[in-house]
């Protein structure tokens, strides 16, 4: 999953936790043993969605560089 974004109007209805679980249900039919996901430290509405769904926080350093 490179990117789980639900607009505006399909928030908080439970779209992006049925997203997830679809998501969760694929990885699972291919054989996968986890999901990992990258979610900027800000963005407190998809963090929360996360935990919700039982996944675990770690720490990881993330390096950018704007070019330009």
């Amino acid at each position: 999953v490179e990117e789980l974004y639900v607009l505006a109007a399909y928030r908080r209805v439970g779209t992006a936790s049925a997203l997830l679980g679809e998501c969760e249900r694929v990885a699972r039919e291919w054989g996968l043993h986890s999901i990992r996901l990258l979610v900027r430290p800000e963005n407190d509405a998809a963090r929360q969605l996360y935990r919700s769904a039982g996944y675990i926080e770690s720490q990881t350093n993330f390096c950018e560089r704007i070019l330009g």
